[in-house]
């Protein structure tokens, strides 16, 4: 079943691609100035397994969208 999650969370991110696409571990950081899709902008956790800095890592991210001019969004799938 998670298989096929993976493919269509990537067929998603293909679908819709984002100006940056950043990875800090498995998460996946993408960001697109001047549009307000979530898709576009959001931290995506790809491995519910890595739980590395997490604390660190929400604050790099944080860093990110507000250079972008965007708030902190997660999205979560069933990944």
């Amino acid at each position: 079943m998670l298989a096929i999650v993976r493919r269509y969370e990537a067929a998603g991110f293909r679908a819709w691609p984002a100006a940056a696409v950043h990875y800090d571990g498995t998460w996946l950081v993408r960001l697109t100035a001047g549009h307000p899709a979530k898709r576009l902008n959001s931290v995506n956790p790809l491995d519910p397994g890595d739980t590395h800095a997490i604390a660190e890592r929400i604050v790099r991210a944080g860093r990110r969208f507000e250079a972008y001019g965007r708030p902190l969004t997660f999205r979560m799938s069933p990944l």
